[in-house]
Formats: structure tokens, C-alpha cells, sequence
């Protein structure tokens, strides 16, 4: 078995590294100098993750229209599947809770229209 050298208290033989999902002062802080947070800064993560911003941001990229995908924000009560596929123009829907991460709580669904049938991811 290998020996664990544990070294004096306060003190890390090399500077640390963080890894989060997206970096922000506090994990900065823990790193301390010299040492680095492997993580996306927040605000570009937000960008990055806002999915019903996306559409924009591939139109600002100069994506054309053809190959984006069409989003709605819906901030209240979702409507019916039937009232989202119009606003969205689309009958195949991914819906995702505007506060998660890591896939959950999104729902695709591409049944006949009506139909209702999803399946979590």
C-alpha cells in the first residue's frame, strides 16, 4: 500500500484546483493565489445555457434561419402541449425548468398532435 503524506495544516504542496459547473467569486476565493477554478465563468454560462435565447444567439452568430431552432419563454403556467407546438411552430417540443441543470427536468415530445406522450430526460 502507498504512503499518504499529509501535509502541515494550512499548507498544500500545490496550489489548488476547483471544478464546478460555472465559476464565481467565492470559488475564486477558495483557490486562492495561484490557484484556478476549472469551470466556465457564470455569466458566459448563463448565456451559453438560456435556451430560449439560443435562437437568438445562433441568429446573432449569423446561423441562418433554416438551421435554428425556434424557443419561447414561457414565465407563468405552461399552455397545453397544443397551444406550445403553435407558439413554437413545431410539432416535435424539448420543455426544460427554466432553473435546472445537468438535463433534468426536461421533457421531449414529438407525439401526433394532441396526444400528450413525453418522456423525461
Amino acid at each position: 500500500m502507498g504512503t499518504k503524506v499529509i501535509p502541515p495544516r494550512g499548507v498544500m504542496p500545490k496550489p489548488p484546483v476547483i471544478v464546478a459547473w460555472y465559476a464565481n467569486g467565492r470559488l475564486r476565493r477558495w483557490a486562492g493565489p495561484g490557484g484556478a477554478v476549472a469551470a466556465i465563468e457564470g455569466d458566459l454560462r448563463a448565456v451559453i445555457e438560456d435556451k430560449a435565447a439560443f435562437d437568438a444567439l445562433l441568429e446573432a452568430a449569423g446561423v441562418p434561419q433554416r438551421m435554428r431552432i425556434p424557443c419561447v419563454r414561457i414565465e407563468e403556467k405552461p399552455p397545453t402541449l397544443v397551444e406550445l407546438r403553435r407558439m413554437v411552430g413545431a410539432r416535435r417540443l424539448v420543455v426544460q425548468a427554466g432553473a435546472d441543470s445537468g438535463g433534468r427536468g426536461a421533457v421531449f415530445t414529438s407525439a401526433p398532435s394532441g396526444a400528450g406522450h413525453t418522456s423525461g430526460a
